[in-house]
């Protein structure tokens, strides 16, 4: 930590407060502000200290906190005023100051987010476990407690000067604007200089860590967080979908932001996909066994094909618009189109200076980067390009949520229409063509595969209210050919057949003896005489 500034130095790094010792009179008031540029978790805060209606004491805190957000810099805005308070205590304290002339028995601090209003209001309230930012909300409850004067938090409207002229603003109002300007400049310092405050902060007396990185938030959720990774690192290698050495080089962070934009079956059905749960299906495309997650972007049908393409011209459409170079968009693009048959190290020169996020790739696999797997070096890449633009809502997080969606959700809603939507007939796509299939294979027989009385079923007639009829009657038309083919084939095999002469010895009318010969085919089968019924049984006992 750096040491103790005096009044009317404005740090901007590190743990820096002036001393309160030579400001015996006034009337502070402390407004905290930030200015937040966060795919890396870097953000600011300004506060500022007024006595006398003169700004006194000016702050800045840069942080570059992995679960930095809007909410974490407007929390760093209010410790700053804290950390001052607790500073002027000390100080008179050692200098023998009377409190009571410092006039420190109840002051108003200004801030314009609403959560540290609450918080800091209410020192004494304990936090939900799933609690955003506990650290600093903890921090601010516990500096508060231990403060011998009564602190109130006030609610001041931000940006008011898109509105509202300037000179027409309260002070509050003023302070809110000039510290949101100084945030924005102190945050490109920050960035160019690389310099940090420590993750540990004044009079934190407990702090919990995983390898060496300190828990922000929910204690419970980073525990979660960290023993899944643990597993899903083992479980990916066992089942052959992510190298170990490559697990940590994707960039997880986005991915159950990702999943929450899918509807709840496409969420079901992609986490048995990667999986290999959906192993046993057929492609409802090209009818190949064993669908997995490799064949439903390799798929030879040409349908599916063109699709994948279109798949790869909407992500070029969509980089091309979202502030990604023109590098990254052709190399990835020749990637795509690849179709897993290059790798992207091939498609570069050793001395690209993509070349380094190109091996990553490889490591990770040309199956994991569809299903959303990006590699973190390419996000790292795109984070300072996204905050030259200076675009609100732009960041590298929200560029690699975006990228994951674009390309797998048309392929699952191509394949959910060959074999779910039934466009008529209460009959999917699939079954149209089964159909159809079936249909072609019949026209093709000719009037001598029938017997007379079935050849009117071949008439032209008849194929041509086929081809424009419903489907239901296709069925019933190749019933009937199927059902005349099954007859003319038995009369042909009782043509061919040996039949087997039997003779019998009958009388005529005039009382002589008669041969009669009997021809039997072994198709037809015998008449054999049912069993009698209950009820001839009861009849018989009687």
């Amino acid at each position: 930590m750096s040491g103790v500034r005096r009044a009317e130095v404005h740090p901007r790094h590190g743990w820096n407060w002036p001393s309160t010792a030579d400001n015996r009179d006034g009337n502070p008031m402390v407004e905290g502000r930030y200015q937040s540029r966060h795919p890396e978790g870097l953000l600011t805060c300004i506060y500022s200290l007024l006595m006398d209606s003169q700004i006194k004491f000016k702050g800045c805190f840069c942080d570059d906190s992995p679960n930095g957000d809007n909410y974490r810099g407007e929390l760093l805005g209010g410790l700053g005023p804290l950390l001052l308070l607790k500073a002027a205590f000390s100080t008179s304290a050692a200098t023998g100051i009377d409190q009571a002339t410092i006039q420190l028995s109840s002051q108003s601090l200004h801030c314009d987010n609403k959560g540290v209003i609450s918080h800091g209001n209410e020192p004494t309230t304990t936090l939900r476990s799933e609690q955003p930012q506990a650290d600093l909300i903890r921090l601010l409850k516990s500096y508060t407690r231990e403060l011998p004067c009564n602190i109130t938090w006030i609610h001041v409207k931000g940006h008011s000067d898109d509105h509202i002229p300037f000179e027409e603003l309260s002070l509050p109002q003023q302070l809110n604007v000039r510290c949101n300007e100084l945030a924005k400049i102190k945050l490109i310092d920050a960035i160019a200089e690389g310099s940090y405050i420590d993750p540990v902060f004044p009079f934190e007396d407990i702090t919990v860590t995983i390898n060496d990185t300190k828990i922000r938030s929910s204690v419970k959720a980073a525990i979660y967080k960290h023993w899944g990774a643990s597993e899903a690192k083992i479980l990916f290698s066992r089942r052959d979908k992510v190298l170990r050495s490559a697990f940590d080089n994707i960039y997880w962070d986005c991915m159950c932001k990702v999943m929450t934009k899918f509807p709840e079956t496409f969420q079901g059905w992609v986490t048995r996909h990667i999986s290999d749960f959906n192993g046993c299906h057929r492609c409802p495309s090209c009818n190949k066994p064993n669908e997995d997650t490799e064949h439903i972007t390799r798929c030879t049908d040409p349908t599916r094909t063109a699709l994948y393409h279109d798949g790869v011209s909407t992500i070029k459409k969509w980089m091309q618009e979202n502030h990604t170079p023109s590098d990254i968009t052709a190399l990835y693009t020749k990637y795509l189109s690849g179709r897993g048959s290059t790798t992207m190290t091939s498609l570069l020169a050793p001395d690209s200076p993509l070349y380094a996020i190109a091996r990553i790739q490889d490591g990770i696999g040309f199956d994991n980067l569809l299903v959303g797997r990006l590699p973190r070096a390419l996000v790292q890449h795109m984070s300072p390009i996204l905050n030259a633009k200076d675009i609100r809502g732009i960041s590298a997080e929200l560029w690699a949520r975006k990228l994951s969606i674009v390309f797998t959700h048309k392929q699952w809603t191509y394949r959910n229409g060959v074999v779910h939507y039934c466009p008529s007939e209460n009959m999917t796509v699939s079954e149209h063509k089964a159909i159809d299939e079936q249909l072609q294979s019949l026209l093709s027989l000719t009037p001598n595969d029938l017997l007379p009385q079935h050849r009117h079923l071949l008439t032209a007639e008849n194929f041509t209210d086929l081809a424009s009829g419903p489907s239901v009657e296709k069925l019933y038309w190749m019933a009937e050919v199927r059902s005349a083919l099954d007859e003319a084939a038995i009369v042909v095999r009782l043509q061919k057949a040996k039949p087997k002469k039997t003779k019998t010895n009958t009388n005529d009318s005039n009382g002589n003896i008669k041969t009669i010969y009997n021809i039997n085919s072994t198709l037809i089968p015998p008449h054999i005489p049912k069993e009698p019924d209950l009820k001839w049984k009861k009849r018989r006992q009687k």
